[in-house]
């Protein structure tokens, strides 16, 4: 990287066209698209070798705000600069074939990332989730939801070498406490590792252990960006 920030964001706005609404007794719409804004006015630098956490109402933007940063929407309005050189952003996909064993959904993958002569893929799900390869060797669907999630955490995070920035959607609905708390840990020391990241969360116990910023964000603006305690503070009153 070149610049000390992996991200910058100039008076970056995003909106969209809603579908006019249509009467069962009219052939006509009864109104024009109406232009419904999400993020309005966000100015915002994120600092290399920094994890920052992402808190807000439902409908408040951190999902737009993560889609901009990554390149899957573009701004209405406004500038984005990406100074990272590989960035990857990950939600726990529903791709997975169920009727599968986890392995096959591995060899899937590799082709899908692109990958398929890294030797090592296997080992390290089998690492990450906490998983033997006899229980790899089980179809998805025949797993309990738990052991599912595992799976699918272990096949996603499977894929992140070789990137120096992370987006982390709504990432941490897997498991049982404790291969939550082991799997939070080794997140840590991967983002360690990597460079920078950004997460959003309903988690506000994950978001003060996992994030050295939070920025909240409400009815589409940034309103607030400083240490997890003082954040999650302000958050608090606005939800009360």
């Amino acid at each position: 990287m070149n610049s000390e920030y992996s991200v910058e964001l100039e008076n970056c706005s995003f909106s969209y066209k809603t579908r006019p609404k249509f009467s069962l007794k009219r052939t006509t719409s009864i109104n024009d698209n109406v232009e419904q804004s999400v993020l309005k006015n966000i100015d915002l630098k994120l600092e290399n070798n920094k994890i920052y956490g992402v808190i807000g109402k439902n409908g408040s933007g951190k999902s737009t705000l993560l889609r901009l940063i990554f390149d899957y929407y573009q701004p209405s309005s406004g500038f984005i600069r990406r100074n990272f050189n590989s960035g990857k952003l990950l939600d726990i996909p529903n791709t997975y074939q169920d009727d599968l064993n986890s392995i096959d959904n591995l060899e899937a993958l590799k082709i899908l990332e692109n990958d398929r002569n890294s030797p090592n893929k296997l080992e390290r799900v089998k690492e990450i989730s906490r998983l033997t390869t006899e229980e790899l060797q089980v179809p998805i669907s025949h797993l309990s939801k738990g052991t599912q999630s595992k799976v699918r955490f272990g096949l996603t995070l499977a894929f992140i070498e070789n990137i120096d920035f992370l987006g982390l959607d709504e990432f941490f609905n897997f498991g049982d406490l404790e291969f939550q708390e082991n799997a939070v840990e080794f997140l840590k020391n991967e983002i360690d590792n990597l460079g920078s990241a950004i997460i959003t969360s309903h988690s506000n116990s994950l978001i003060e252990r996992l994030c050295d910023l939070v920025i909240l964000i409400h009815e589409g603006e940034v309103v607030e960006i400083d240490e997890s305690s003082e954040v999650l503070r302000k958050y608090k009153k606005l939800i009360l």
